[in-house]
C-alpha cells in the first residue's frame, strides 16, 4: 500500500469519500460533462473507483472509463465494485504514475482529477500530463479543496475555537510542503499555465451537521485532531495540545447544552478547462 501518496489507509479513503461524496456532488460534476464528448475517460488518482461507483449510471453505454492509481490494493477493489455494474459505462483499472501517464497524446475525450493534487509535490507536472493524453476539444476537470479553510463551527460564536483550528489545519498544511492541501484556489491559474483554456471555476461546500451531546463531540473531535496530528507529524506541539484543551473546556461548557451540534465545512474548487 502506498499510503505515501496521500497518508491515507484503503479504508480510510473509502470512509472519507464516502462521508461527502454524495449525489449533489455527482450532479455537480456530471452538470458539467454531460454536454460533452465522454467517449474515453480518465480517471487520474481513482482509488477504490467511486468516479465509477457513484456515476456510472450517468455515462453512455459505449464510454469507457480508465483508472489509474499507484496502490495496487485500491485497484483491486476498483474492479471488484465495478464488475458487476452493467448500466452506464464500463471501467478499466490500471496501475501507472500521473507523471508518466502510459496513453497516447490526445487518447482521451475528458480526463478527470479529484483530490489527487494536493498530494503530489509537482502538480504542474500532472497537469501537463492530463493535458497531453486529452484531445483537442477535450475537457480536464479538477476538483481539489482548500484544506486550510476547514472550520469548526459550534452554537454559539466562539473567535478563540475558530483561530485554534484555523492555526491547526495551517500547521498541518506547513508540515506536508511542498505538497499542498489548501490548493484548490490554484487550479485555474495550475491550469492555465499548462496551456489548457479554464471555461469554468465552481465550488462546493463540504457541510456535515452532528448532533450529539457536548462529550460526544469533545471524543470524536479529540480522536480525530490525534489521527491527524500523528500523520503529519504534529504529536504533542503547542498547536494540537492548545486544540485539545479547547475542546475540553468546551465539552464542560457545553454539558447542559439541550440544543448542542456542531457544522464542519471544507470547500471544494471544481475547475473545467478545454484543451484547444
Amino acid at each position: 500500500m502506498n499510503r505515501d501518496v496521500d497518508r491515507l489507509s484503503r479504508q480510510e479513503l473509502c470512509d472519507s469519500r464516502a462521508a461527502w461524496w454524495n449525489d449533489r456532488f455527482s450532479a455537480l460534476l456530471w452538470g458539467h460533462l454531460e454536454s460533452h464528448d465522454v467517449g474515453r475517460v480518465l480517471d487520474l488518482g481513482c482509488g477504490t473507483g467511486i468516479l465509477f461507483q457513484r456515476m456510472g449510471h450517468s455515462f453512455p453505454p459505449d464510454t469507457a472509463i480508465v483508472g489509474v492509481d499507484l496502490d495496487l490494493a485500491r485497484l483491486r477493489v476498483a474492479a471488484g465494485e465495478s464488475r458487476d455494474r452493467r448500466e452506464g459505462g464500463k471501467a478499466l483499472y490500471i496501475v501507472g504514475d500521473g507523471k508518466h501517464l502510459p496513453f497516447e497524446d490526445g487518447s482521451m475525450d475528458l480526463s478527470v482529477s479529484i483530490l489527487v493534487l494536493q498530494h503530489v509535490e509537482h502538480p504542474q507536472a500532472i497537469v501537463a500530463e492530463l493535458r497531453r493524453v486529452t484531445k483537442n476539444g477535450g475537457l480536464c476537470l479538477c476538483v481539489e479543496p482548500d484544506n486550510a479553510a476547514q472550520r469548526i463551527h459550534l452554537p454559539r460564536h466562539d473567535p478563540e475555537f475558530d483561530a485554534a483550528v484555523g492555526d491547526f489545519w495551517l500547521r498541518v498544511r506547513d508540515s506536508y510542503l511542498p505538497r499542498d492541501v489548501s490548493i484548490g484556489p490554484r487550479l485555474p491559474g495550475l491550469l492555465s499555465e499548462s496551456g489548457l483554456r479554464v471555461t469554468d471555476v465552481d465550488g462546493y461546500l463540504i457541510a456535515q451537521h452532528v448532533a450529539e451531546d457536548a462529550g460526544g463531540f469533545e471524543a470524536r473531535s479529540s480522536a480525530f485532531v490525534r489521527r491527524i496530528a500523528a500523520r503529519y507529524g504534529l504529536d504533542g506541539s503547542g498547536t494540537v495540545e492548545r486544540l485539545l484543551d479547547l475542546l475540553a473546556k468546551r465539552r464542560v461548557e457545553y454539558a447542559d447544552c439541550d440544543a448542542f451540534y456542531t457544522i464542519h465545512v471544507t470547500p471544494l474548487f471544481l475547475v473545467r478547462a478545454v484543451k484547444d
